[in-house]
């Protein structure tokens, strides 16, 4: 059996390439890996390729209310804080319970965002299931990305208020690349009748994964 070199961390390839060696070759914050065969002319063989996925996931918790959002007249509760807001324009869910935090994210609670750590390829995916008593409520559901709203809706989230019919909701999955620390939040707003709705606690969730 021949003896294996490992050379350590290069910023590329050399030219000619050493027989029976291993290369690690930096790559962004990581490394990809090159080994040769005996005679060390061919192109080199590069280490299959590894998994990346993770994701984090925000929650929303006891406390967490978005109450009256859907009303033309009143606020968003947060967390006890009411804030005034115009209800047929974008606005921030409140999540607050972070469910499940991987390697490569981080979660504010107090911000209820997801900052990825690394630029790549994820997708995105926003539920958000609401309860009302007030007739022909509707919402819609979005992604923003450092505040700024990303292509695709989640629509027609319709409540009767009617026969048991008191939830409704909308979901909404992209695919987007980021970059690293870019931050994701969820987004809703009104449609159809005004009216006092609450978010589903432990059902309405911002998910992103990395895929690649």
């Amino acid at each position: 059996m021949a003896a294996v070199q490992h050379h350590k961390v290069v910023s590329a390839l050399p030219g000619t390439l050493e027989a029976n060696s291993v290369y690690y070759v930096r790559v962004g914050q990581g490394y990809d890996q090159f080994v040769t065969n005996d005679q060390g002319t061919v192109v080199a063989y590069p280490q299959n390729a590894q998994s990346v996925y993770a994701y984090a996931t925000l929650r929303a918790a006891a406390g967490c209310t978005y109450e009256d959002a859907l009303s033309s007249t009143t606020s968003v509760t947060t967390s006890g804080n009411p804030t005034s807001v115009n209800t047929t324009s974008n606005t921030k869910v409140e999540l607050g319970t972070a469910a499940h935090i991987g390697t490569g994210f981080t979660a504010t609670d107090s911000d209820n965002e997801i900052t990825v750590a690394e630029a790549g390829t994820y997708r995105i995916t926003v539920c958000l299931p609401v309860r009302a008593t007030s007739a022909r409520v509707s919402v819609h559901c979005m992604a923003a990305k450092n505040g700024t709203k990303l292509d695709g809706v989640g629509v027609s989230g319709y409540i009767r208020d009617a026969s048991a019919h008191n939830v409704g909701g909308a979901t909404l999955s992209i695919v987007e690349d980021l970059a690293a620390a870019d931050r994701i939040t969820m987004l809703s707003r009104r449609e159809a009748a005004a009216g006092t709705a609450y978010t589903v606690i432990g059902d309405t969730f911002l998910t992103v994964e990395r895929l690649a």
